[in-house]
């Protein structure tokens, strides 16, 4: 059985060659470069996917694996990875990331979230016009193309 160190490694030579070659234009041979990449980086974070205690080597091999799925459009196979690197406890840094990266596969999966933001922020501020105290911030990701949503009281407690 390789070790994690060795499946890593190859993992990211393999994303070396698939750039080179989708640099040069030959997009299928980049694509089976980028899948023979993810196979071997899912093994790695397979390997370590029990061993808690290995934060944040464990948090980043998942989220590596979950970024290649997503290039290679196994997006089920993303969700399950950023999943199970949630489950852990990845630094803060991390976590986010991983998050930023489910909400690509989401938005991946569907271009209709365009049309569920549109209508949740047009009920949101009616209700938060009817309701005193509610307050939301909305912040757009411009590089994943997708909105976060803060919801916050503005009533004191005190």
């Amino acid at each position: 059985m390789q070790d994690v160190a060795t499946l890593h490694r190859e993992a990211m030579e393999l994303v070396d060659q698939a750039v080179l070659a989708r640099h040069s234009g030959d997009r299928t041979e980049a694509l089976e470069l980028l899948k023979a990449a993810f196979d071997k980086e899912r093994a790695a974070a397979d390997l370590v996917a029990a061993q808690f205690e290995l934060a944040p080597t464990r948090s980043n091999l998942h989220r590596s694996a979950a970024a290649l799925a997503i290039e290679c459009n196994e997006l089920r196979h993303a969700e399950r990875l950023i999943g199970r690197a949630l489950a852990g406890n990845p630094p803060a840094d991390i976590a986010d990331e991983l998050r930023d990266l489910l909400l690509e596969v989401i938005y991946s999966q569907g271009r209709s979230l365009r049309w569920f933001y549109f209508f949740f922020v047009l009920v949101f501020n009616l209700y938060s016009s009817l309701t005193p105290g509610v307050a939301a911030t909305f912040r757009r990701s411009e590089r994943q193309n997708v909105c976060y949503v803060n919801l916050s009281s503005t009533v004191s407690t005190s």
